[in-house]
């Protein structure tokens, strides 16, 4: 799903996003440390970045992956990985699997940006089995560890308004265990992931980040901007930049 909840173009998602999801991904999967051969549903899987990362550490059975956005359906299809990945256009709120289809699903950096959470888990608890597990992370608030703080701090000293971060009401610990509570789900675990990213160079940094977060500066303040996160970054003496951030993790289990 896209992160601010519009399509755009895959390819600029994969690459931007994309990247953070798999380092956030990883740490994920280490957590939830299901067994091998289950059927995994990845909802709202965007251009199939951490789906991938299903099928390369999970050992599923089975996969499908669900997402509203064509174009990144589209992107995710085109990937040698999607002859693997039943990928399907639709919506997290009405999903089109059959009651306990799936051991295990998960949602990746996109719970957030559903219009009606509780409507979701409700469907996708429908569609995984008794006792299977609904599972999901967020990145916080930027104060409490997003990856674009950095960004955040970059643009207040320029003085440039901050972009506006969608789907704050849900990136908190406590409003994911109050959604999956709330949701009939059982066992709600939760833990808070600290994460290290690290960019080859300035421009592999300022690659990863996503063009509308800051598509509101003027473009003669975009070089300033540029500076600005220069001067806050940590390089090394090959100029790797690398910086920590944080993640919201959660899960429980259908009941019996």
């Amino acid at each position: 799903m896209a992160a601010d909840g519009k399509q755009f173009s895959g390819q600029a998602y994969d690459r931007a996003m994309g990247r953070l999801s798999r380092v956030a991904g990883a740490r994920f999967l280490e957590w939830l440390s299901m067994p091998t051969n289950l059927r995994w549903l990845d909802v709202g899987c965007g251009t199939g970045s951490f789906t991938e990362l299903i099928l390369e550490r999970g050992a599923p059975n089975a996969i499908s992956a669900i997402d509203p956005s064509d174009d990144q359906i589209a992107f995710a299809k085109s990937k040698s990985s999607a002859k693997q990945i039943d990928y399907r256009k639709g919506d997290a709120m009405s999903l089109p699997y059959d009651q306990n289809e799936f051991d295990v699903a998960v949602l990746a950096l996109v719970i957030q940006y559903i219009p009606d959470p509780a409507r979701a888990i409700s469907e996708i608890a429908r569609v995984v089995r008794k006792d299977g597990t609904v599972a999901a992370y967020v990145w916080p608030g930027r104060a409490e560890g997003h990856p674009y703080r950095v960004l955040s701090d970059a643009l207040r000293s320029i003085g440039a308004a901050d972009a506006d971060l969608p789907g704050n009401r849900m990136r908190t610990t406590e409003a994911l265990v109050n959604l999956f509570a709330s949701s009939g789900l059982e066992s709600v675990e939760n833990r808070t992931m600290d994460i290290s990213l690290a960019f080859d160079d300035f421009d592999d940094f300022w690659s990863s980040l996503r063009p509308a977060s800051y598509s509101h500066v003027r473009s003669s303040d975009v070089d300033r901007l540029k500076a600005a996160l220069k001067r806050s970054l940590s390089t090394d003496t090959h100029g790797r930049v690398s910086y920590g951030a944080r993640a919201i993790a959660i899960r429980g289990r259908v009941p019996g």
